[in-house]
């Protein structure tokens, strides 16, 4: 049985991913138009903002802003991937929600920044969990007590040039995306 932690947690990851698409059904993304450059300049310095400074002043505002922003834009897919940082499905759930959602938004700058790689899953999952892992040594030399193991294992192998044999393996469970 899970603990009122864990069912939490997985609760607000679901509320969250779910949100933005009962406020933007399908429909929204045609009626909207392509995003702008200053939109998607925006996004790059929000989910960078966000690696460095995961609880700033503004980093709600930021994270509510890349959600629906995601979900408006026709020209750029979000895609949801925990599995990507490998572990077991319940190891996951005991990661912040900041960090899971972090993945996808340091993967969007990262595809942003670099649209000729935005069909190379290995090098798009590789930025998320890279900008997820900056966000989490910020958050724990805050709050050690939010160490978290698969984490921590996660960084040692970043730290020993590990991170893509991981990947490589990891990402084959992520959902196929269908455009």
């Amino acid at each position: 049985m899970r603990s009122p932690t864990s069912r939490l947690l997985v609760s607000m990851t679901v509320v969250f991913l779910a949100l933005p698409a009962v406020f933007f059904p399908a429909g929204a993304r045609a009626e909207r138009g392509a995003s702008t450059a200053k939109e998607r300049e925006k996004a790059i310095r929000l989910a960078r903002e966000l690696e460095v400074e995961p609880f700033g002043q503004k980093a709600r505002d930021a994270r509510r802003w890349l959600a629906l922003w995601t979900v408006k834009v026709p020209d750029y897919r979000f895609q949801f991937c925990p599995e990507a940082l490998g572990g077991t499905v319940a190891a996951r759930q005991r990661i912040r929600t900041e960090i899971l959602a972090q993945t996808s938004y340091s993967s969007l700058a990262f595809v942003l920044e670099n649209p000729g790689q935005a069909g190379a899953p290995l090098d798009v999952h590789r930025a998320g969990v890279l900008g997820a892992l900056r966000a989490y040594e910020v958050i724990v030399a805050k709050e050690p007590g939010t160490r978290s193991p698969l984490l921590d294992d996660l960084v040692a192998k970043r730290d020993a040039g590990e991170i893509d044999a991981h990947l490589a393996e990891t990402v084959k469970a992520c959902p196929v995306r269908k455009e």
